[in-house]
């Protein structure tokens, strides 16, 4: 899912969006979001990367190895800090 814009009401948003998207809360694992580009309208994306209850630094080490390969979290959306 695209980010919404800094602008919207993330109450609705959000509003009827998945359990995927709140599993970590709901069963207590480990879980982090890594950028992964930029959407059409200039939106940044992001994947989620869970780990096992306990495994903190798995899902750390897995992030931190995409980043080493990518640039995308240095990218920053159109509009944010210029």
């Amino acid at each position: 899912k695209v980010a919404p814009p800094i602008e919207a009401n993330l109450d609705t948003s959000f509003a009827g969006s998945g359990l995927l998207q709140a599993a970590g809360n709901a069963v207590g694992i480990p879980c982090l979001s890594v950028p992964m580009g930029l959407a059409e309208g200039g939106q940044p994306c992001a994947f989620q990367i869970a780990a096992a209850w306990g495994q903190e630094a798995t899902a750390v080490s897995v992030a931190r190895a995409y980043q080493q390969v990518t640039r995308w979290h240095m990218e920053k959306p159109r509009g944010f800090g210029e």
